[in-house]
């Protein structure tokens, strides 16, 4: 994945905007502040990916770096840290990277998605139609849903919701050697960091089951 790629999909990936915070309970200002935020990094990361100078380039990440981290830190002051109850998979998440956390039994996916600009893309991930079907609303003008989550489950999306705004869903059959090597790359760029949980092969079925029920954080890797 070039810099060009790699700059548009953490564009995307920004615009999935993660809160666990029911917008109604924030002020107009607070809102407008969050939004004008985000327009500013995404409009610098799309610079990045037609910059071709290196130069340019540095001087591009040197910006959004500046303002990403006042914006991420003024955030959790302001918004999350007004919220009693956090749930440990909000920690996890930003331990992990996250900029914003969607608790979807806690608040309107859709509305969170919406109050910070819209998803250009979101990539669905657990086997759960309904939660899917959650997020289409938060979805921006021609926002996609790509599904990698596999269930056999309906999904429970009317063809009003899709065709006025232009939107789309797709599946991806995931894992192929280009989707590995791709997502290495992103690592790289972004410094995730696989978080695992080690178990003998004796304990292969224990493994599964935890997988199977949510239990693990976050893959099971058995060792021999």
């Amino acid at each position: 994945m070039n810099l060009k790629s790699r700059a548009r999909t953490v564009s995307k990936i920004m615009a999935e905007a993660i809160s666990s915070v029911d917008p109604s309970g924030l002020s107009d200002d607070v809102l407008t502040t969050l939004k004008e935020e985000h327009n500013e990094v995404k409009g610098l990361l799309s610079e990045l990916s037609e910059a071709t100078g290196a130069a340019k380039r540095k001087d591009l990440v040197k910006r959004i770096r500046k303002a990403l981290v006042p914006h991420t830190q003024a955030e959790q002051k302001v918004v999350y840290d007004a919220v009693l109850g956090l749930r440990d998979k909000e920690a996890n998440a930003r331990e992990l990277g996250a900029h914003h956390y969607i608790d979807s039994t806690a608040g309107d996916v859709a509305a969170a998605l919406q109050a910070l600009g819209g998803a250009s893309v979101v990539l669905a991930t657990a086997a759960n139609s309904a939660a899917m079907a959650q997020t289409v609303g938060g979805l921006g003008p021609e926002g996609e849903l790509v599904i990698v989550g596999v269930t056999a489950e309906p999904l429970p999306i009317a063809p009003i919701q899709l065709i006025t705004p232009g939107l789309s869903v797709a599946g991806h059959p995931s894992g192929t050697s280009r989707d590995v090597e791709e997502t290495m790359h992103f690592a790289v760029l972004s410094g995730v960091r696989a978080w695992i949980e080690e178990r003998p092969l004796a304990e292969a079925a224990e493994a599964y089951a935890a997988m199977a029920e949510g239990r693990a954080r976050y893959r099971m890797v058995l060792t021999m």
